[in-house]
């Protein structure tokens, strides 16, 4: 029988403590807020919009040109009502309008996306609440059928994987 061997330096194996998983957060994205009419005036809009689940956060965006636009989120945690203020930034597109982008709280940078996270709770980006994808945790890691392959075979992996690919199991 072929004995699997894990590969990889130190700490390239398994935590015990994986980072938290933007599958797994609330975000709010600009284009979320752009479906909900945030952008379509200048002035102070008001509304709701979708951060995933079925829940939704209140927003009031205040619209008042290049350097000078910000939103106010409004949600419910634990009970408490919260607010973050985030400034928002746009880049012209290629075929005229504007295109909205989120700067950061944490780090200054353009975001589409903030998230929810962090002790106590805010919004900002994946970046910076060190926010990681469910695919880069599960990769490197031996699914159970291509165990019990190469437990029964004396083939290399690559050669398993091919083989597995061809007939549409991988």
């Amino acid at each position: 029988m072929k004995e699997i061997v894990a590969l990889g330096g130190w700490g390239s194996g398994p935590t015990l403590h994986p980072k938290q998983t933007v599958d797994d957060t609330p975000e709010i994205s600009v284009f979320n807020l752009n479906e909900a009419g945030a952008f379509d005036r200048f002035g102070t809009t008001k509304g709701e919009a979708a951060i995933g689940w079925g829940q939704c956060i209140a927003f009031e965006a205040h619209m008042y040109g290049e350097g000078n636009s910000k939103i106010y989120l409004r949600y419910g945690l634990n009970g408490q009502s919260m607010m973050d203020i985030v400034l928002l930034d746009s880049t012209p597109c290629h075929y005229g309008g504007v295109r909205w982008w989120f700067i950061c709280p944490d780090s200054g940078e353009r975001a589409g996306k903030l998230f929810l996270a962090g002790s106590p709770p805010y919004f900002a980006s994946r970046k910076a609440h060190n926010l990681t994808y469910r695919s880069c945790q599960d990769s490197g890691k031996i699914s159970p059928i291509m165990k019990l392959f190469m437990s029964i075979s004396d083939a290399e992996p690559t050669m398993l994987k091919a083989a597995l690919k061809q007939e549409g199991l991988v």
